[in-house]
């Protein structure tokens, strides 16, 4: 995992372990998507655009969620406008997160999202039994 500031390692299960690094920003961009393998076994990580979208989109499996405004805060704006198209055209409530996080990161929303008006609460992370601080522009509990 690529993060712009130094942190703890996070343990996943009892056998999967993420180091983060960091890298300046030129070996960021080259990190997004590549090739490698895993116990010889090859796999592709997924672009740092698509790993936010698949958060947003499946919030259960965030387990460190409140990384993301700095993730996001990272992004590129072509790479916020390409991560608010796949929220988008995943779910209404993936794209409430998102908006949600981005204001979260101070960074402006993409034309998409800026337009949004959601019509239900959602929550930012749903297997929390607390609901947490309520915004009313995004009608999400964070």
């Amino acid at each position: 995992m690529v993060l712009p500031r130094i942190r703890r390692s996070f343990a996943i299960d009892p056998t999967t372990t993420l180091r983060p690094v960091t890298l300046d920003e030129n070996r960021v961009r080259e990190a997004d998507a590549y090739q490698t393998t895993v116990d010889g076994f090859g796999i592709r990580v997924a672009s740092r655009e698509q790993a936010v979208v698949d958060a947003l989109a499946e919030p259960k499996w965030m387990v460190y969620g409140d990384l993301l405004p700095e993730v996001l805060a990272a992004f590129s704006d072509d790479e916020i406008k390409r991560t608010a198209t796949g929220t988008l055209a995943r779910t209404t409530a993936a794209a409430q997160r998102l908006g949600y996080l981005l204001e979260e990161a101070q960074r402006p929303l993409p034309s998409g999202l800026a337009n949004l008006r959601p019509v239900r609460a959602v929550r930012l992370r749903p297997q929390n039994r607390s609901r947490g601080r309520y915004s009313t522009r995004w009608r999400m509990y964070g």
